[in-house]
């Protein structure tokens, strides 16, 4: 649905969590130099400004280019592609949408819109909502009450007509001035329409020149386009193949041909962009016109991959390949890098006349069920494949496809016949909600799904599971009871081994967190046993490091050391790094529990070596407080009071706390360190109105004062003996497998030596290692 992963860092701001924008536009940005002006002008007196001005004009265009310029907003200029939303979503859809968009944290069982309301409360920051005509009845209520509760932010909105709220300033964007005939090639290459048209077409085919013998073809495709910067670039990629006359003969040819389709508008702009854009349909060929209106149903942008997956059924990915790149070529299909991954989309009216001739040729329940097989796919590859050194490409392409994922989760469950498939969807995508910080819109797609689909099955039993952890983590355990209920009724009927395992471990999830400790360890032995044997691997390694913390709670770090030292083994020979961060935490936990501060400080850094990539928010908070403990058990009471209050605006931030795990987890962390030297010190939740930190911060935090710590130290003081041997090789240029064979150790005591040589040294790869000795002194092995 909205664009999750389009956020984008403002020019200026140097504070903040200024998320990673779109790729910069590759084109030049013409003539509208007046309208920027009055755009930054309308925002110094007003909160809310709306673009209006009809389809292909150039809002969005423009709303990015200001934002791109803008300079006063710390907390960042988020970009929200509401065309992302389905027509007529409910108002709690939009405000997910907006959450997941706006990097808010959505981990609370707040309503949405009050996590919505919570997160901007504290921020200066710019919104640009684009397209928002078809969302109009739910933003008339949401944007004011946004405006009101959120006084440091103020939002651009796109549409082709005005909201209509208190408040509110218009900007109409005009097409382009297009040139009366006599003027000469000098006055013609200044006009705005011939610029942007000439500019556009000489990216193609630097060769096109205006000249006094066509200069008159020119001033007529542009009269004839009415200056819509949408047609006149549609219009450009025409001019690759064919002479400016030719394309003006037969584009005249073709809108005087042209019938308005019923009930359509009459003004001539938009007879001019629908009739260039249905000579661009038609001048593609059949089959690439079958993939215009295929990707017609895709809300959101996509990849090739998926592409293929939705039209494997009628084209082979090398013929599919040829017709992308000729939509591309034609400018109907849009691309941006994201992370070095090519994505495409379609501009919004472009969309809509796919849309609209699918629709005609009763293709849209197919496409869109295509859409939806093609994602459950890469969801099923993902839930079976999670347990793998893959883990951070998972994530990230989840999140990625995250409003795709919705787009497919609603239509299923609003589709007669449909909601099984949505069922399935929403339990395959366990790992997006429980680790790509999604837990709340998690329980929210749970809970829609299983009240839609009532029967007994593995689906309906594995979203159970998930919402009875989900809700746990979120401090509910009464719902999480209600949830195990379900949940074993369900494996009572199904006889299923895997069911059945995950009704014990989520028996002993609810008494770890309720503080029935030997009730968890017990739970977690048998649950430990029974996923290794079935080949459960990663729900074997959660049961280990949730059984190695009940240990630690017991006061027993040996046994506590002897269980995340196994899960540690376990995980290292999958690849994985979720589960081997918080088997590195317990580890710490017990190293800290049994005085060994070095060695639970090694621990905890390497954890957060994990972290840095997977961005576990829960378990980077829990490493935090370990720090703490750390510190404050070294006598350095400052750094432990910092550390304590980063976790706890961390967990303030995530809308949890560190009581929901219980306790005993709870009372083990907090009481060594007294508070009396920290009486404001918040100890849940910041006060309301209070800055939100974001989760990602405090990592950024805890790395920025442990690279301090590393650089004003000695080799010799943080890295081990055989440490500094290993570094010394691995700049020597050698393999983890050459290093094993040179030190007579096994491949996976390197591996484990490598990671955590690079988490001491607050480094992120082996080939930076040479370049931090270089600079901090040679080393010798002590």
């Amino acid at each position: 649905m909205a664009a999750y992963h389009h956020v984008m860092a403002s020019a200026g701001g140097t504070t903040g969590r200024l998320g990673t924008n779109t790729s910069p536009s590759l084109t030049r940005f013409i003539a509208r130099r007046r309208d920027l002006a009055s755009v930054a002008g309308a925002l110094t007196g007003s909160r809310l400004l709306t673009l209006t001005g009809v389809g292909g004009v150039g809002k969005t265009r423009l709303a990015l280019e200001f934002a791109r310029r803008a300079h006063d907003f710390p907390d960042g200029v988020w970009m929200v592609r509401l065309s992302d939303i389905e027509t007529g979503a409910a108002p709690e859809s939009v405000e997910s949408a907006l959450i997941a968009a706006l990097d808010i944290p959505d981990m609370s069982a707040t309503s949405p819109r009050g996590k919505l309301l919570l997160g901007l409360r504290a921020q200066t920051s710019l919104i640009l909502l684009d397209n928002c005509e078809h969302l109009m009845p739910t933003l008339r209520v949401l944007i004011p009450e946004v405006l009101r509760e959120a006084p440091g932010v103020k939002i651009i909105a796109t549409s082709r007509e005005s909201l209509g709220v208190a408040g509110e300033t218009l900007h109409h964007v005009a097409p382009l001035d297009v040139p009366e005939s006599g003027l000469t090639v000098p006055q013609l290459n200044a006009n705005p329409s011939v610029a942007l048209l000439l500019d556009r077409a000489r990216a193609i085919d630097s060769s096109i020149e205006l000249t006094e013998d066509n200069k008159s073809d020119f001033v007529t495709l542009c009269r004839l386009l009415d200056g819509i910067p949408l047609a006149l670039e549609l219009a450009a990629v025409k001019l690759r193949v064919l002479g400016i006359d030719q394309v003006v003969r037969r584009f005249g040819f073709h809108l005087t041909a042209l019938e308005a389709p019923p009930g359509a508008t009459t003004d001539s702009r938009h007879r001019s962009l629908r009739a260039m854009v249905d000579w661009s349909y038609r001048l593609c060929t059949p089959e690439t016109q079958a993939l215009w209106r295929r990707i017609s149903v895709c809300t959101s942008d996509v990849d090739i991959e998926l592409i293929e997956s939705m039209a494997a059924a009628d084209v082979e990915p090398p013929d599919l390949l040829g017709l992308v790149e000729s939509l591309v070529s034609q400018s109907i299909l849009l691309t941006e890098r994201d992370g070095g991954e090519m994505r495409y989309r379609l501009p919004a009216p472009l969309r809509d006349y796919g849309l609209e001739l699918a629709e005609s040729s009763g293709e849209i329940a197919t496409f869109t069920r295509d859409h939806r097989e093609a994602l459950s796919r890469r969801a099923e590859q993902a839930f079976h494949g999670w347990c793998s050194d893959r883990q951070r490409t998972l994530l990230r392409q989840m999140r990625m496809d995250h409003p795709g994922y919705v787009a497919a989760i609603e239509w299923s469950l609003t589709t007669p016949g449909e909601q099984a498939a949505g069922l399935r969807l929403v339990a395959r995508l366990r790992w997006h909600w429980l680790s790509g910080g999604l837990l709340a819109e998690g329980r929210i797609r749970s809970d829609a799904a299983l009240a839609r689909v009532s029967e007994p099955g593995i689906d309906r039993a594995q979203c159970l599971f998930a919402n009875v952890w989900i809700a746990l983590i979120q401090g509910d355990p009464g719902a999480s009871a209600t949830y195990l209920a379900d949940l074993s009724s369900v494996a009572e009927r199904l006889a299923d081994p895997r069911i059945a395992v995950d009704v014990v471990q989520g028996n002993a999830m609810l008494a770890l967190f309720t503080g029935d400790i030997s009730g968890a360890i017990e739970g977690f032995e048998q649950a430990a046993q029974r996923y290794a044997s079935i080949s459960e691997r990663y729900m074997q390694l959660t049961a280990g490091y949730l059984l190695a913390s009940a240990h630690v709670l017991t006061g027993d770090p040996r046994r506590a050391l002897e269980a995340s030292e196994q899960v540690i083994r376990l995980s290292e020979a999958t690849g994985e790094g979720s589960a081997r961060s918080y088997a590195l935490w317990v580890r710490g936990l017990a190293q800290w529990q049994a005085g060994s501060l070095d060695d639970a400080q090694r621990s905890v850094d390497a954890a957060l070596a994990i972290q840095a990539e997977l961005l576990d928010s829960i378990c980077t908070a829990l490493c935090m407080h370990l720090l703490a403990c750390i510190a404050f058990d070294r006598g350095d009471v400052d750094r432990a009071d910092e550390l304590s209050r980063v976790a706890d605006r961390t967990w303030s931030a995530l809308g949890t706390s560190l009581e929901a795990f219980g306790a005993p987890l709870a009372d083990l962390l907090r009481e060594r360190i007294p508070r009396q030297h920290t009486p404001d010190a918040p100890v849940v939740a910041a006060p309301v109105g209070a800055s939100q930190q974001h989760p990602s911060e405090g990592l950024a935090q805890v790395m920025r004062t442990r690279a301090r710590a590393v650089s004003s130290s000695s080799i010799t003081q943080i890295l081990t003996k055989r440490e500094a041997e290993v570094a010394a090789l691995v700049t020597d240029g050698l393999s983890n497998r050459d290093i094993a064979a040179r030190l007579t150790i096994s491949k996976r005591t390197a591996d484990g030596h490598v990671e955590r040589i690079l988490a001491k040294l607050d480094l992120t790869s082996r080939h930076q290692v040479a370049g931090w000795l270089a600079r901090n002194g040679d080393i010798s092995t002590p």
